[in-house]
C-alpha cells in the first residue's frame, strides 16, 4: 500500500514538474519546410503579401528594390519599379512575375493589398507620375487626365487571367496630405476611405472631398458597386478648428459603415451630412478635454445613422475597431481622466488602455474594461489587438510599473527595472469573459543589464496556434524572457536582440514553441503550416514552417561555451551540466542582482531547498544560466 501511494505521489509531482515551467529550444529547432533568399540590389525596400482563397498561392508585391534574384532565378526590374510575384506555398516556387509601372513612372509605394470577395486582388499604391506617360501594370498600359497629376492608384488583379481592371487614379491637387484606403464589402462593393487636410480629392472625375470654410482635417468615404456606378460619397466638414486623428474605417456584416477617431481642440466639432459630433463635454473650467473619441455610422445606402462622442473629461485615442457577426463592435483604444459609462474608478495618473464592446445601432457600451497601468508618453502606442474566427479578442499591452491590472486580476513584471517595460498579452471572448491572459518580459540577469521595451504584434492567429512577434526583446546580457500569469512564470525563452517569435495556444494561453528569430508577416496555410515573410533590409527570407509543439522539460542543445541546468523549475536540488572543467565555485543570485548562495559543485549537483520561491540566475566562471525555485 505505501509503494503505492508512494507511485501516486511520484506521478502528481512529475505532471507538476513537466507543466510548471518549460525551457524551450532554439531557433535552429524551428523547423522550416522551405527557406529561400530573395536579394535585391537597393536597400529597405518594402513588400506586402496576401494570399489566395485556396492558400495555395500567395501574391507579394515589391518595391525599392532594383533587381532581384530569387532561388537561382534573376528579375529585371523596370527601373525603380515595382513588381509583382506569385508564390507556391507548399513548394516556395516563384511561378510567375510582372513589373508595376516602368522606368518612366514607377510605383514606389504599395501602400496595401486586399482580396475582393471574388478572390481578385486590390493594390492601393503611390508613384511617381508624369503628365503624359501611362501607368503600365504588367505588359497593360493605363491614361489618366491630362489637367492633373495623380498621387495615388488603385488597381485590381484577377488571379486567374492575370488581367489588370478597375485602374482609378486619385488626384490631390494642392499637394496636400491624405490618406486613402480601399475596402471591399462582402457583396463586393468597393470603398475608398480617408482623411484630407486643406485640399481636394478627385477618383477619376468625381470629387469625393472638398476644402471646407474652417481649417481642419476632413473624413471621406467613398462607395461603388461591382458595375462602377457610385452609390455614395460622404465628407464630414469642421465647423470649428478642429484636429482629427487615428481615423478608422470598419464594415459590418451587413456593410454599415462605422468610423472612429478623435477631435483634438477643447471645442472641436465637426458634421457629416448635418450630424454633429463635437468635443465639448468639460466638466467645468479648468477640465481641460484635449481629445475625444467619436463613432459615427453610415447605411448601405449612405444615411448617417448615429454620431457620438464618449468624452467625460480627460483625453482619449482609438486604436482598434473591430465589427462582429452580431452587428455589435470591439472599440479599443487609450485614454486618462474618467470616460462615459466606464466602471468607477477605472481612470488613473497617466494612460491607460481600454477594451469595450459597444452596439452597432447606438454605439452604447455594452461591456467595457480598463487595462490599468499608468504608462506615460513613450510607453503607450505599443498596444495591439487582433479577432480569430470565432470572434475572440486578443490585445497585447505594454506596462512600466511592476504591475497591471485587468478584469480584477494582477499581473506582475518578469524584472524589477524602472523605466523597462513588460508586455500583457490577453485572450477575452466576445461576452466580455477573460480567457487567459499572461505577462512576457525580459528577465534581468546583472543590475546593470539594459533592458529594450518587447513589442509584441500579432502575425497570425490559427485554429490552434497564435503567432506573436517579439521585436525588440532585449540586449546587453540578457538573452531569456519568461512568459506567465503569476508571480514564477510557466516559461522561460532564450531570446536575441533583433526579434524574437513565441507560439501560443490560443486555447489556453500556453507557449507551444519559441525561438530566436522572427517574421515580418506571417499567414497560416493549413492548421498546421505557415507561410512567412522576414526583411533582411538587402533581401528578404521567404519561407513555410511548421513550429513544433512542446510539452515538459525540453533541454535545449548547447553550444562548447553554454551551460544548462536541470530540473527547471526545481524543489530542492539542481544539476550542472558543461559549466568550465576548472571553475567549481556556483554563484547564485536574485533577480535583484544579490548574491544569495555560493558553493561548490560537489558531483555536479547543488542543494537549493533553503531558497525562496522565485528565479535565479546561475554563474559558474563565464557561464550564465537561471532557474525557477518552487516548493
Amino acid at each position: 500500500m505505501k509503494k503505492f501511494y508512494f507511485i501516486l505521489i511520484f506521478v502528481f509531482a512529475a505532471n507538476l514538474f513537466c507543466t510548471a515551467q518549460t525551457v524551450l529550444p532554439y531557433e535552429k529547432e524551428l523547423t522550416e519546410q522551405y527557406n529561400f533568399n530573395l536579394a535585391t540590389t537597393a536597400y529597405y525596400s518594402t513588400m506586402k503579401i496576401v494570399a489566395d482563397n485556396s492558400k495555395e498561392n500567395v501574391y507579394a508585391f515589391i518595391n525599392g528594390s532594383g533587381n532581384i534574384t530569387y532561388n537561382g532565378q534573376t528579375i529585371t526590374a523596370n527601373g525603380n519599379a515595382g513588381i509583382l510575384m506569385q508564390f507556391k506555398t507548399g513548394t516556395g516556387e516563384l511561378v510567375w512575375s510582372a513589373s508595376l509601372g516602368n522606368a518612366a513612372l514607377p510605383l514606389t509605394g504599395i501602400e496595401s493589398a486586399i482580396i475582393d470577395p471574388n478572390g481578385n486582388i486590390c493594390i492601393a499604391a503611390r508613384g511617381t507620375f508624369l503628365a503624359g506617360v501611362p501607368l503600365t501594370l504588367g505588359s497593360q498600359t493605363f491614361a489618366f487626365r491630362t489637367d492633373l497629376i495623380p498621387n495615388m492608384v488603385f488597381a485590381t488583379f484577377n488571379t486567374s487571367t492575370r488581367v489588370w481592371s478597375k485602374v482609378k487614379f486619385l488626384y490631390a491637387p494642392t499637394q496636400q496630405g491624405f490618406t486613402a484606403t480601399p475596402m471591399f464589402d462582402k457583396t463586393g462593393n468597393f470603398y475608398i476611405c480617408g482623411t484630407v487636410t486643406l485640399s481636394e480629392l478627385y477618383l477619376d472625375n468625381t470629387l469625393v472631398a472638398s476644402v471646407g470654410s474652417v481649417v481642419g482635417t476632413n473624413i471621406y468615404a467613398y462607395k461603388e458597386n461591382p458595375q462602377g456606378t457610385v452609390v455614395y460619397t460622404k465628407q464630414t466638414l469642421p465647423l470649428t478648428p478642429t484636429g482629427i486623428e487615428n481615423v478608422i474605417f470598419e464594415l459590418d456584416h451587413t456593410d454599415n459603415l462605422f468610423i472612429t477617431g478623435y477631435i483634438s481642440y477643447i471645442t472641436g466639432s465637426i458634421s457629416l451630412d448635418g450630424v454633429i459630433v463635437k468635443n465639448d463635454t468639460l466638466s467645468n473650467k479648468y477640465d481641460y478635454s484635449y481629445t475625444d473619441i467619436f463613432l459615427y455610422k453610415i447605411n448601405p445606402a449612405g444615411s448617417v445613422q448615429f454620431g457620438k462622442t464618449y468624452l467625460y473629461n480627460g483625453t482619449e485615442y482609438p486604436r482598434f475597431l473591430h465589427a462582429l457577426s452580431d452587428g455589435s463592435l470591439y472599440l479599443c483604444g487609450e485614454y486618462s481622466g474618467v470616460m462615459n459609462d466606464f466602471p468607477a474608478g477605472s481612470g488613473g495618473q497617466y494612460y491607460n488602455r481600454f477594451i469595450s464592446n459597444i452596439s452597432g445601432v447606438n454605439g452604447a457600451f455594452i461591456w467595457s474594461f480598463p487595462i490599468n497601468s499608468n504608462v506615460y508618453y513613450q510607453e503607450r502606442y505599443a498596444f495591439f489587438s487582433l479577432v480569430d474566427k470565432n470572434e475572440d479578442l486578443y490585445f497585447s499591452a505594454n506596462f512600466c510599473p511592476q504591475s497591471i491590472s485587468f478584469m480584477g486580476q494582477t499581473y506582475s513584471k518578469r524584472n524589477d527595472k524602472n523605466g523597462t517595460s513588460n508586455t500583457l498579452v490577453a485572450k477575452v471572448n466576445s461576452a466580455g469573459v477573460l480567457q487567459w491572459g499572461n505577462v512576457l518580459g525580459p528577465v534581468t540577469t546583472f543590475p546593470t543589464s539594459y533592458i529594450d521595451n518587447p513589442r509584441i504584434q500579432f502575425g497570425e492567429v490559427g485554429s490552434s496556434r497564435l503567432i506573436l512577434q517579439v521585436n525588440s526583446l532585449s540586449y546587453g546580457t540578457n538573452t531569456e524572457f519568461a512568459w506567465g500569469s503569476g508571480a514564477i512564470p510557466t516559461t522561460t525563452m532564450y531570446g536575441g536582440m533583433w526579434g524574437n517569435m513565441a507560439v501560443v495556444d490560443n486555447k489556453t494561453g500556453n507557449i507551444l514553441n519559441g525561438y530566436n528569430q522572427a517574421y515580418s508577416e506571417t499567414i497560416e496555410i493549413d492548421s498546421v503550416s505557415f507561410f512567412a515573410l522576414r526583411n533582411n533590409f538587402l533581401s528578404w527570407d521567404i519561407a513555410r514552417f511548421k513550429p513544433q509543439s512542446t510539452s515538459g522539460i525540453v533541454i535545449p542543445k548547447v553550444s562548447d561555451n553554454e551551460m544548462i541546468i536541470y530540473p527547471n523549475p526545481t524543489t530542492d536540488e539542481l544539476f550542472i551540466r558543461n559549466f568550465p572543467a576548472m571553475e567549481h565555485t556556483l554563484y547564485i543570485y536574485s533577480l535583484e542582482g544579490k548574491m544569495v548562495l555560493k558553493s561548490t559543485i560537489p558531483a555536479g549537483k547543488i542543494s537549493v531547498k533553503d531558497l525562496s520561491n522565485g528565479i535565479y540566475t546561475v554563474r559558474v566562471g563565464d557561464r550564465i544560466s537561471r532557474f525557477v525555485k518552487i516548493r
